[in-house]
C-alpha cells in the first residue's frame, strides 16, 4: 500500500502475486486494474488504519480466504503480468 500509488507496478506486489499470496492494496485508480479477489482495497483517508485492520482480521481468520485471495492473484499475474503478454501490450501501444 502507498499513496500517492505509482500504478502498481511494484515488483513486490508483482513477486506476491506470483507466489500466490494476497495482496492488500490502496483503493486508488492504479490499483483498479488489480484483481479484485487477490486484491483487497483499503480507503486513503481518515478511515484507513480501521480499514486496513478489518482487512487483516478478515484474512487472518480464514485459512481458506487466504487461499481464494491467493489463488486469483496468481491466476491474475500468470495471465496478466507474462512476458509474452505484457510485449503484446506493448507493441499493440506501439501500433506494431
Amino acid at each position: 500500500m502507498r499513496y500517492p500509488g505509482a500504478g502498481e507496478s511494484s515488483g513486490m506486489t508483482a513477486r506476491w502475486m506470483q507466489l500466490g499470496r494476497p495482496v492488500v492494496v490502496s483503493d486508488t485508480e492504479e490499483s483498479a486494474a488489480l484483481p479484485g479477489a487477490g486484491c483487497p482495497r483499503v480507503g486513503v483517508g481518515l478511515s484507513e488504519e480501521e480499514e486496513l485492520l478489518a482487512v487483516m482480521v478478515w484474512l487472518a481468520e480464514s485459512g481458506v480466504r487466504r487461499r481464494e485471495c491467493g489463488r486469483a492473484a496468481r491466476e491474475w499475474a500468470a495471465r496478466e503480468m507474462d512476458l509474452g503478454a505484457i510485449g503484446a501490450r506493448y507493441w499493440g501501444v506501439c501500433g506494431l
